[in-house]
């Protein structure tokens, strides 16, 4: 289908968004003969599509609160016949809506120790937080706003969330498999949050808003995969506006332009709330949906040195910019294993790969090759640290061939420049296992030929992690948003959308630009200025 024209006039209604407090389950499974759709009636027809729909054979069918949408799981042979309905105006499909953030490592330096049933760690400053003017403005008005954030959940116990949970409710998908809105099985959501609101309790980092007195709505609409369909997504957002929310976070999207979603998100902006979304992290020019909507403001990724993130992408959608490469926030234990890797007395940038035991071990090296299950083995590895390269086999099996081989732990380097983040999947390995870059384990295979090398590998469970994306980037600019709005709570949504856009620190070309859009959102400077007159 092609582009819908921004011009389109939207007719719904804000008093349209009313949608029920309960759970929806998500939609059964698609059989293969059928497909999921969005089937958009044209005014006052409704119940006629809904007539059409029935007879041709539609199946678990939901309305999108009172809104002219119906989720609609359609033969696919029957789908040509509905879009040339006199009453239909658009059938569109369940188009795929991903996170836009992954994990780069376990936070550094987190090695987190219980006191008194807490975990306690050495409480550290984003630099996006600085980067943002947020650590300047005043979060004593927080509690007159409430922010929605749609994406995989929240770890309410984590120690940076858990003294905040009076403050946090939310809406589960309904799904068993996505599990309650207060677990995260992805870890996504939890970072995301943790930017927004980690608490400043003296451990671990603090959020935009860090006083716990913000008003959290979590929508849980992703498992543990991260992706899901834009209906899911449109039922997260509706359950935002009907919880009240003020601003709506939104750290995911995807391709297609969808006339569905333009008539949701056009009309729960003209009911006053704010949608800020990821811009996307393909590091090219292709608009990502819903940051593409003209309601929505599209979020690009910066790094630290305040230059344009190289996934992130670019153009005239771009509104505004913050933090999105190498963020520190929370995860739930889950999600991260924090690794310290030590060869020849030398300390290793490393990776703990997910799955890993959290374990220690220290023993001389042995170079095991690619460790490949059909190896034969290997001579005096018992008791080693097996060094191997990736490549050919999964992760998990050159682990296992370590086990085999009686080895005490694996590290794995790259087959190609730098490091990465690896995973066992299902397989359950009894040794821990990180990874380090091509160029370490290429030293350190020229030193086993002619000298031992000893190494030790420490894994710890870690709450904390770094991300790249502008997923990162995204809940700096709700959370600015919900701040500086605290401050003036008489202005509307577009005043704080075009006073977050006045103030932006401009980056890269003069004024607007494809790589930066206004600018890097600026909270002290936003705040001054919305409260004088609401910006004007």
């Amino acid at each position: 289908m092609g582009l819908i024209p921004r011009s389109l006039h939207v007719v719904a209604a804000a008093a349209a968004l009313c949608v029920s407090n309960g759970a929806a389950a998500a939609p059964a499974a698609v059989p293969a003969d059928h497909e999921r759709v969005l089937v958009t009636a044209k005014p006052g027809a409704l119940l006629a599509v809904k007539q059409a729909v029935a007879t041709l054979r539609g199946r678990d069918v939901k309305q999108l609160g009172r809104l002219d949408i119906l989720g609609v799981t359609l033969p696919k042979a029957a789908i040509t016949a509905l879009k040339a309905s006199p009453v239909v105006r658009a059938v569109e499909p369940n188009a795929p809506r991903y996170i836009q953030g992954y994990r780069v490592q376990a936070g550094k330096g987190f090695e987190e120790v219980k006191v008194d049933g807490t975990y306690k760690a050495e409480q550290k400053l984003p630099f996006g937080i600085v980067q943002s003017q947020a650590h300047l403005v005043r979060d004593d008005k927080t509690d007159n706003r409430k922010l929605c954030i749609i994406d995989s959940g929240l770890n309410r116990d984590h120690p940076d969330h858990v003294g905040q949970a009076a403050n946090i409710e939310g809406w589960p998908l309904g799904d068993a498999t996505y599990g309650d809105w207060f677990t995260d099985e992805n870890g996504h959501g939890t970072h995301v949050a943790g930017t927004v609101a980690a608490l400043n309790n003296n451990t671990g980092v603090v959020g935009v808003m860090p006083n716990g007195k913000v008003k959290l709505f979590i929508s849980k609409v992703f498992d543990a995969s991260g992706s899901t369909g834009s209906e899911t997504i449109l039922q997260g957002v509706l359950e935002c506006q009907n919880a009240g929310s003020n601003v709506i976070s939104m750290s995911l999207g995807g391709p297609l332009n969808l006339l569905a979603e333009q008539i949701v998100y056009e009309a729960v902006h003209a009911a006053g709330i704010l949608v800020i979304a990821a811009a996307g992290n393909d590091g090219n020019t292709r608009v990502s949906y819903p940051a593409g909507y003209p309601s929505v403001v599209s979020v690009g990724a910066l790094t630290e040195a305040n230059k344009r993130a190289s996934f992130s992408q670019f153009n005239a959608d771009v509104e505004l910019s913050a933090a999105g490469e190498n963020v520190l926030s929370t995860v739930p234990e889950i999600a991260g294993r924090e690794a310290i890797t030590i060869v020849a007395g030398k300390t290793v940038e490393s990776n703990g790969m997910d799955g890993s035991p959290v374990q220690d071990a220290t023993g001389l090296l042995i170079n095991l090759g690619r460790g490949k299950d059909a190896d034969p083995l290997v001579p005096g590895a018992a008791g080693k640290i097996c060094l191997i390269e990736r490549g050919e086999v999964a992760f998990s099996e050159k682990v296992l061939t370590c086990q085999k081989n009686q080895g005490k732990a694996a590290i794995i380097y790259n087959n190609q420049p730098g490091n990465f983040g690896g995973t066992m999947g299902e397989t359950a390995t009894a040794i821990p296992s990180v990874s380090i870059s091509r160029e370490d384990g290429l030293a350190f295979v020229e030193q086993l030929k002619s000298n031992s090398i000893e190494g030790s590998v420490f894994l710890r469970k870690a709450f904390y992690a770094f991300f790249n994306g502008t997923s990162m980037a995204t809940p700096h600019v709700s959370a600015v948003a919900a701040l500086v709005w605290s401050h003036a709570t008489n202005c509307t949504n577009q005043q704080v959308r075009a006073t977050l856009a006045a103030t932006a620190k401009d980056l890269g070309a003069p004024r607007r630009d494809p790589s930066y859009g206004h600018g890097l959102v600026q909270a002290k400077a936003a705040t001054e200025k919305l409260m004088n007159n609401c910006g004007q």
